[in-house]
């Protein structure tokens, strides 16, 4: 497939022979990852989900608004009432919206060895009544012998409350990789069942060796691609974490999907941030035990909740703002993100703390005749706003005047000490 509109950023390391690389999509998604066992990720043919579900993104899930009830909308069967906030961007199945949309970039940061972005996650279920209160922080340090240090922060600045995430969903092309190896916590590795997805493929993350890794045999001198999610106690009291495993579709499905997902089950209450740090690994089977060995006791998982942060000055110059905005650097307690964006209809820009500001509604029965409720349905990629920045987090005592308010505007999306993966440290 043409990756044009979807390729953002390429990080690499190493040879051709030896080396690796890895592109980043526009939505923060890890999309493309080549090695010396040629592509690693899945041919793309899912249709309507093309770059925006067999790629390794962050997911957020609020389990209580997540309705699994199938609705037959046309010929297709559905989940209108889904909520899994990925981070990519969104399935393109809205029929008012066909269009491909990835996740907003908010800010970035590039350096020779290392790559930042923040996005604001997107509902991939469209059309949707929910939205979207989370924030997704990637950050991929590239390391001296070549491994790719993950580390994510998913900020929840809204009040659904976020308990299931994947960090990452992903996995990788069969035909390529079609050697799965899990790694025992006695030591060595040895390989799974090759299951569905969703079936028996799942452990707690305490239960094994702290990695797995898909080869192309199960050989010492096999090439493949290994996935450092720790095994510690610790990290299993803190967010209970999971591993999953499985095929995609049917055995011999086109699809070409084997997916691997490290599954934290953790609260993300408003103004929480879960943070995670984990490794990727691209060599010779015969190099991966002791190398994970290294990495498994600095993965971690902790989820944050921040009391004071650095104050930030930010010059404005808006429509409805002009001057010195006084903000904080990072998200605490009783604060909420400030962002400038454009109006595309009349080109003028606007702080506001709503992102949907400017989005279309509409009705949403049409799309699940049994709903009773008065949430319409919410456009964010109607492209009628275009998403500039972060501008940083705001007191409830700041205000603002947005277009159709006749006072001050503010907005519910959802109805620690600084680290590398949390929400600071990258240019807005």
């Amino acid at each position: 497939m043409n990756e044009k509109n979807v390729f953002h950023h390429q990080l690499s390391w190493g040879d051709a022979d030896r080396g690796w690389k890895m592109r980043i999509g526009k939505g923060g998604q890890i999309y493309s990852l080549i090695g010396p066992f040629g592509e690693a990720m899945p041919p793309q043919i899912h249709k309507g989900s093309e770059w925006n579900d067999e790629v390794w993104q962050l997911v957020s899930v609020c389990s209580s608004k997540n309705d699994a009830t199938l609705v037959k909308v046309g010929s297709q069967k559905k989940r209108p009432l889904a909520y899994f906030i990925h981070g990519s961007g969104i399935y393109k199945r809205d029929p008012q919206c066909m269009d491909a949309f990835y996740n907003p970039i908010l800010a970035e940061s590039v350096s020779p060895s290392s790559y930042a972005i923040l996005n604001w996650g997107q509902h991939a279920h469209v059309p949707s009544i929910h939205r979207s209160s989370a924030l997704y922080y990637t950050r991929m340090n590239v390391l001296q012998d070549g491994t790719i240090e993950l580390n994510y922060a998913i900020h929840n600045f809204g009040s659904d409350l976020l308990d299931y995430f994947n960090t990452p969903w992903g996995g990788v092309r069969h035909s390529a990789l079609p050697t799965h190896l899990l790694s025992r916590p006695e030591g060595g590795y040895a390989p799974t069942e090759f299951v569905s997805f969703g079936g028996d493929g799942i452990i707690d993350a305490n239960q094994s060796g702290g990695w797995s890794g898909f080869f192309t045999r199960n050989a010492p001198e096999a090439w493949g691609v290994a996935l450092v999610f720790g095994n510690s106690e610790q990290n299993q009291k803190a967010v209970k974490l999971r591993y999953r495993w499985g095929y995609a579709g049917g055995k011999k499905n086109a699809r070409d999907y084997f997916v691997s997902v490290v599954n934290p089950r953790v609260p993300v209450g408003k103004n929480q941030t879960l943070n995670v740090r984990i490794y990727i690994i691209v060599d010779q089977l015969k190099n991966i035990s002791r190398r994970a060995e290294d990495l498994i006791p600095k993965t971690r998982y902790h989820v944050s909740s921040l009391e004071k942060s650095p104050p930030l000055t930010v010059e404005c110059e808006a429509e409805n703002y002009v001057g010195k905005l006084q903000l904080s650097a990072w998200p605490t307690a009783g604060s909420r993100p400030l962002f400038l964006v454009r109006q595309r209809a009349t080109g003028k820009t606007f702080v506001t703390d709503d992102l949907y500001a400017f989005a279309s509604r509409d009705d949403f029965s049409p799309y699940h005749p049994a709903y009773k409720g008065r949430a319409p349905v919410v456009r964010p990629y109607d492209g009628k706003t275009e998403y500039l920045k972060l501008l940083g987090f705001a007191g409830d005592d700041f205000s603002l005047k947005m277009p159709g308010h006749d006072g001050a505007h503010h907005s519910d999306p959802s109805g620690s000490s600084p680290q590398e993966n949390s929400l600071h440290g990258i240019r807005r």
